[in-house]
Order: structure tokens, then C-alpha cells, then sequence
């Protein structure tokens, strides 16, 4: 039951992506998602309060606090940031396929941190789960401003997407530990309007000073708020109710799935063609999640 909501979550994520892609051939992607971001920080804080549930607030010692306030600005903050300049460096296909490894740092981090069990079966998993999100996500060639293969800022790029994959993994783990024995809506309704913040912070050190900004139209704003919606608040929702029961390593494993709804969602809905290689990478993907449902 935990094991399919994380599944729905990296589906819901996708989609969100899906939905809010369009967006950035108008707006920056600092724009963008805090538009993503608006919806989880009301929704959450509203939902708390409607259900009478302020009071599981108090639940949370320090620690669960700093840790929920510390994934926001790891989570959204470091790694958002550090994965924009990679892709700068080395492409987006690239950085991202290097990305993608938060899967197994994610296990690596539950085991060193939390003291979570990792079996052989898990480590499996993760490496041909991962394997396959390789193949889906990597594309041959280099495109345009991208750096050349063996230069400085080529290496540079590369070392900057392996550290947000630690990162990303990281995330993971500072979320178990915010959420404790706490209520996921309570951890949610901080980490979210923390992450609005942090977003925000973001935009704004990003605009030059004077420069016209990038207002989004009704439309686009409407778009970028319902991909939020789909995106993050029902991933988010998902995500905080499975972790504390199964791990944040077995979530890593299940959520690097995302990859592959994106491009199952990308291929029917916005006229892309997935190759032979990317077919068979949602397959392998598919088996190590297999694996590791079968394995529990």
C-alpha cells in the first residue's frame, strides 16, 4: 500500500512537470516554481487548521523543525540551484542522468543516518532501477553552449550534478527525520511555506535590478498553479505518509520512477518520441521496482 502511494506520488510528479513544462520557453524556471510551489504552501496550512489538527504542530521537538526547514533550503534551494548550472555546463540530458543517482545516495544516507536495513535485494533494486532511469533519461551529442567533453567546466558540470544527486538524497533523509512520529499534514504545512520562502529568496537574487520582469499571463499562472497542484501537493501528501513507514531508502528507489511517467506523459501528450533505448530503460526501470516489491 506504501510502496503503490510512492509510486502514485513520482506519477503525480511527472505530471505536475508535464503540465508546467510549457511554461518555460515564457517564464524563468525561478518563476515558474514559485507558481509550483504557491498551491502545497497554502493548501497544507489551510487543510491543518480545517481539520482541527493545529494542535499536532506541537508534536514536533527543535530538531524536527530544523530538519523540515533545512530540506526546504537543501531540497529546493542547493540542489535546484546547482542542477540549473550543470545543465548549463553539460546539457540538461547529461546533468539529470547524473541526477538521477540521488536514488542510491538516498540509500546510502537511510543506512548511515537512520540506521535503515539494506539488504542485498535493495541494493539490487536501486542499481538496475537506476540503470534503467539512465538509459530514459540519457541522450547522445552535445548541444549548443554546452562544454566540451574533458575540459574544466565540463568536469565542473559533472561534479556539480553528482553533488545535487547527494543532495537530493539527503533530502530524503532530513524529511524522515522532520516528520518523526509527527502528523506528515503538520510536516508538510512547515516545509512547504518554508520552500515558498526559499523559492521566492531565489527569484529574487536571480533579477537584475531595474531589468522588466517576467509577468506570467492568466493562463500561464493558471498553469503553473495547477501543476503545483498535481506536481507537488499530492506527491508531497503521498510521500510524507509512506516515508515514515518504509524508509526514506526504499522511497529513493520507488520515487526514481519519475523519470519514466515523464516520458510515458511526454510521449502521449506533448508529441515527443521515445527511442528503442529509452523503451528499454522504462523496462529495467520497471524491474528493479519489481524487485523490490517482490523483495519486501
Amino acid at each position: 500500500m506504501h510502496e503503490a502511494a510512492v509510486i502514485a506520488a513520482a506519477f503525480c510528479w511527472s505530471a505536475g512537470f508535464v503540465i508546467s513544462r510549457p511554461l518555460l520557453a515564457h517564464l524563468s524556471v525561478f518563476r515558474t516554481n514559485l507558481l509550483r510551489l504557491l498551491p502545497p504552501a497554502l493548501f497544507f496550512p489551510a487543510l491543518l487548521l480545517a481539520l482541527g489538527l493545529g494542535p499536532t504542530l506541537g508534536e514536533f521537538a527543535w530538531h524536527n523543525y530544523a530538519a523540515l526547514i533545512a530540506s526546504a533550503f537543501v531540497g529546493i534551494g542547493l540542489a535546484d540551484s546547482g542542477m540549473i548550472h550543470s545543465m548549463r555546463l553539460i546539457g540538461l540530458a547529461r546533468a539529470y542522468t547524473l541526477g538521477n543517482f540521488a536514488t542510491l545516495f538516498a540509500v546510502l544516507w537511510a543506512w548511515l543516518f537512520l540506521d535503515e536495513v539494506v539488504n542485498l535485494a535493495l541494493v539490487w533494486s536501486a542499481l538496475i532501477t537506476v540503470g534503467g532511469v539512465v538509459l530514459v533519461t540519457s541522450r547522445g551529442g552535445s548541444g549548443q553552449g554546452e562544454a566540451a567533453y574533458g575540459t574544466r567546466r565540463f568536469w565542473m558540470g559533472v561534479a556539480l550534478a553528482c553533488g545535487v544527486a547527494a543532495v537530493w538524497g539527503l533530502d530524503l533523509v532530513l524529511i524522515r527525520i522532520g516528520i518523526g512520529d509527527g502528523h506528515p499534514l503538520a510536516a508538510n504545512a512547515v516545509r512547504m511555506p518554508a520552500s515558498l520562502v526559499v523559492a521566492g529568496i531565489a527569484l529574487l537574487a536571480r533579477e537584475t535590478p531595474g531589468a522588466p520582469r517576467q509577468m506570467p499571463t492568466t493562463a500561464q499562472t493558471l498553469r503553473g498553479l495547477l501543476g503545483g497542484a498535481v506536481g507537488i501537493t499530492i506527491s508531497a501528501l503521498l510521500i510524507f505518509w509512506a516515508i515514515p513507514e518504509i524508509g526514506a531508502a526504499r522511497v529513493g528507489v520507488l520515487a526514481a520512477l519519475s523519470p519514466v511517467f515523464g516520458l510515458l506523459l511526454a510521449t502521449l501528450f506533448l508529441g515527443e518520441k521515445a527511442s528503442r533505448r529509452q523503451a528499454v530503460g522504462i523496462i529495467v526501470a520497471i524491474s528493479g521496482v519489481i524487485l523490490l516489491v517482490v523483495a519486501a
